[in-house]
């Protein structure tokens, strides 16, 4: 299946969210997690990425870099609109989650 980055599936459709605010819906929907990893430089400092989970391999792959173990994630042109229908409804339902309930 062919594959392209958050942004560029995003931008090609008109989406009102950026890569990064897809990046961390798709954190707080458990379809993406971060993981820390060290520097390769030596210096101690600890650095992190966003890879999908199991759950979000449904919607892309983490694609592996020749340089560390660090992945990007990349999505199926396919399915992305789905997902991204999916990330606006969960942005909807935490939103609707902050307001108070008016007649309680």
């Amino acid at each position: 299946m062919k594959t392209a980055s958050a942004k560029e599936l995003l931008e090609g459709m008109g989406a009102l969210l950026n890569a990064a605010a897809l990046n961390k819906i798709l954190l707080m929907m458990g379809l993406a997690e971060e993981i820390e990893y060290l520097s390769s430089t030596g210096s101690g400092e600890v650095k992190s990425y966003t890879r999908l989970t199991e759950r979000g391999l449904a919607y892309g792959k983490n694609k592996e870099s020749g340089f560390s173990e660090k992945t990007t994630m990349v999505f199926y042109e396919s399915g992305f609109r789905s997902l991204y229908v999916a990330t606006c409804q969960a942005v909807s339902e935490h939103a609707h989650s902050l307001i108070p309930e008016a007649h309680a």
